[in-house]
Formats: C-alpha cells, sequence, structure tokens
C-alpha cells in the first residue's frame, strides 16, 4: 500500500479529509483527526481497496507531529477479481486493520468516519476517484515506486501529513454532532 500523498501531492494535499474536535467526544480525545488514504501499487491487482491511516494531532499544537491512532480498511466496490470478491465476502465492510497501529479509542475514530462517510455521500465517489487517478499515475509514471525501498520509508512519507485545515466553527461543530449522534445511535441500534 502506498499513500496518495506519495503519488498525488496536490490531490491529497486539497482533498484530504479531516476532522477537528474542540473537546473530547465519545472516547476520542480532542484533536484533529486526518484521514490519509493507501491504495495498493500492485498494477496487477485488483483489490480495489483502500487503506484509511488516520492520525491525530493535538489542537493548536503546530509542532505536533501527529500520531497514527487507528487504520481502517474499506472495499469501495465489488472487484473485477473474483479472488477478491471470494475474499471481500468473508470481511466485515470497513475493518479495523489490526496488522497497524490501533489506539484504545480506534473504534469510535472508526465510527466517526463512518459518520463522514454516511453525512457526504460524494466522499465514497472521491476515494473511487482517487484510486482510478492514483491507479492512472503509476501506469503513466512506472518509476514513482523506483525510490520506494520498503514499508519504512513508506510509512515515513505517509507521516508528512497535509496541511491541517481552518477548525469547524462551533455552528458547524453542532451539526456534525448531531448528525454523527444520529448515525452513532443507528448503529448502535442495528447491532
Amino acid at each position: 500500500m502506498l499513500s496518495l500523498h506519495a503519488v498525488l501531492p496536490d490531490v491529497a494535499d486539497s482533498e484530504t479529509r479531516s476532522l477537528t474536535s474542540l473537546k473530547e467526544y465519545d472516547g476520542c480525545p480532542a484533536g484533529t483527526y486526518i484521514f490519509t488514504e493507501f491504495y495498493c501499487e500492485d498494477l496487477s491487482c485488483n483489490c480495489n481497496r483502500v487503506m484509511i491511516k488516520v492520525y491525530r494531532t493535538r489542537p493548536f499544537d503546530a509542532n505536533d507531529p501527529g500520531e497514527e491512532v487507528a487504520t481502517i480498511s474499506y472495499a469501495m466496490s465489488d472487484s473485477k477479481d473474483s479472488y477478491w470478491n471470494t475474499v471481500a465476502e468473508d470481511m466485515e465492510n470497513p475493518f479495523q486493520d489490526t496488522f497497524h497501529k490501533q489506539a484504545s479509542y480506534a473504534d469510535e475514530v472508526m465510527y466517526m468516519w463512518l459518520a463522514q462517510c454516511e453525512a457526504d455521500p460524494d466522499y465514497h465517489d472521491r476515494l473511487s476517484r482517487h484510486h482510478k487517478a492514483f491507479r492512472r499515475e503509476l501506469k503513466k509514471n512506472p518509476h514513482i515506486l523506483n525510490g520506494i525501498e520498503s514499508m519504512e520509508k513508506r510509512e515515513a512519507k505517509a507521516k508528512r501529513l497535509p496541511s491541517v485545515p481552518k477548525p469547524f466553527s462551533r455552528k458547524e461543530m453542532k451539526q456534525r454532532d448531531r448528525q454523527r449522534q444520529k448515525f452513532v445511535q443507528l448503529q448502535r441500534g442495528s447491532r
């Protein structure tokens, strides 16, 4: 998996999803949560998945590099590959990728991400668009992969976080809180 930022930095800088909470909310500490996208760099693979690595920075601390708090794996649609469709049948979608770091509040972070998906149906389309652009760019410029030697190097690139957007106003935060509460209630009711 390779970060969108490593392949399409301008797109990642302008379209990376984030959420800022000025106070603790449902077990998630205050901070800005940055939802970075990773896609499969193997052009022969048709997994059609995105891995969302979530980084949290402390509020109003420009020197905070952020810490990884959750990794979410999400299948955007049925794959063209029958193998991946069979694999997907046996897995929840989305799910926390336990091969990666998960904070004690990773469940809450995933619900926060799901609430964003529910509140903005175009977000799914954006992920699909990013996936296609990512693969197109790798086909056009395969040399991008030449400089990537190891997972450690990939992780280092991923940690270069895009610029953090301006925090939401209190009115926007209240509106988002209501949307999230509604979504969480729906999720808890369906368990």
